[in-house]
């Protein structure tokens, strides 16, 4: 007596269900990936990647307008957390940038980031309260203890969170201005050569 082609098909469509699930197991690399802990810092800092290049951030729909976040790296010699932004000629804190001399345009994008200071967190508004990207991004993250108190946490990070704005949209020049984690900002302008 045979089996009903339904229970057939059934009993063969389990068969390929669970061999094909026994294939769905991590690879070695995958594997390894998930067994590396990630720190709530490591989970805040990427946070705060993510939420520093979006254009409801930073910018307009274009590349032009946009400030995007090149980079974030964290020094633990130095305790020191290092980002890069790029800034497009459009962008609406970069008005008047090109008709200006070099003085002019060091105010100008001195201005620019000592708004991005505000808006991080680095600085306080109008000398107000310091609230900004970094106190509004979570770390606790469903992660709960009595010991962690996240406002002063993120104050520390605030404190310890330098950055670099850099204009490049010209043919001849680089325009950079450095915030230290004292609040001191550097001007530089460099030559671009055309040597590859």
């Amino acid at each position: 007596m045979t089996p009903p082609k339904f229970i057939s098909r059934v009993l063969l469509a389990s068969c390929t269900l669970l061999s094909a699930s026994a294939l769905a197991a991590p690879s070695a690399g995958i594997a390894k990936l998930l067994s590396t802990p990630a720190s709530a810092f490591d989970v805040f800092l990427h946070q705060l990647y993510v939420a520093s290049n979006g254009p409801g951030f930073f910018g307009g729909p274009n590349m032009n307008e946009q400030l995007r976040i090149s980079d974030l790296s964290y020094d633990y010699d130095s305790n020191l957390i290092t980002m890069s932004f790029h800034i497009g000629p459009e962008h609406k804190l970069m008005k008047g940038f090109n008709s200006r001399d070099i003085e002019g345009r060091k105010d100008v994008l001195l201005r620019a980031a000592k708004d991005i200071a505000e808006s991080l967190g680095l600085a306080p508004r109008d000398g107000k309260l310091r609230i900004g990207l970094i106190q509004t991004l979570t770390i606790r993250n469903g992660w709960t203890t009595k010991d962690l108190n996240e406002a002063k946490i993120k104050n520390e990070i605030a404190d310890r969170t330098v950055f670099e704005l850099i204009y490049a949209w010209e043919e001849k020049a680089v325009y950079k201005v450095r915030r230290d984690q004292t609040g001191r900002y550097e001007f530089s302008v460099d030559t671009k050569s055309n040597k590859f």
